[in-house]
């Protein structure tokens, strides 16, 4: 039952070829949210994450190319500098990521970023 709850992570990855970096770009920004340009928010469950790394796996060369996977606690407490966590209005995983993530972005400092991403959180 605890394999179909879905969690968050962060996944990172440098991919040493400029054409199975693309690929592997692309196959991440169905799966998740950009936060940088090589690191990506997602939430999964067990069987969808074993599908991520089997799909990622047939894209890069292991030899060559470096992929990482950070399971996030349930409470999630964030620490962020510089620009714009998530863009403006963006819509993560649905209404109930708002409980999840909401807390850690506490630290983000701007009350009407964190309004924002509540109202595009709670469908508003």
């Amino acid at each position: 039952m605890a394999d179909l709850v879905a969690r968050l992570h962060i996944l990172s990855y440098d991919i040493a070829d400029p054409k199975r970096l693309i690929r592997v770009h692309r196959t991440m920004r169905r799966w998740g949210i950009p936060l940088q340009y090589s690191v990506f928010l997602i939430r999964v469950n067990k069987p969808a994450l074993q599908r991520l790394k089997d799909e990622l796996d047939d894209l890069i060369e292991r030899r060559r190319d470096d992929i990482r996977i950070y399971p996030l606690p349930a409470r999630l407490d964030l620490t962020h500098y510089g620009r714009q966590l998530l863009p403006t209005g963006i819509e993560l995983f649905g209404r109930d990521l708002y409980n999840d993530l909401i807390p850690g972005l506490a630290a983000l400092g701007d009350p009407s970023t964190r309004q924002r991403l509540k109202s595009s959180l709670q469908g508003g």
